[in-house]
């Protein structure tokens, strides 16, 4: 597992019974930047970023 990501936020969800009218009220009241900012907060960076950060791809795939 590569870590917890933002798609946290859907497990409550998954637990009860939501209107569509719920969901889109929940999804119009919350904009990216409030996700942004919940994640930066709440959520580490995830191991898959940890290893890019140590271990850079390399810009050109093929050295010849």
């Amino acid at each position: 597992m590569s870590g917890i990501t933002d798609l946290a936020l859907i497990i409550p969800t998954l637990t009860i019974n939501l209107s569509r009218a719920e969901i889109k009220k929940a999804i119009d009241y919350s904009t990216a930047k409030q996700l942004k900012q919940w994640n930066k907060e709440n959520l580490c960076e995830s191991l898959s970023i940890k290893r890019n950060l140590v271990f850079p791809k390399k810009k050109n795939k093929y050295i010849f």
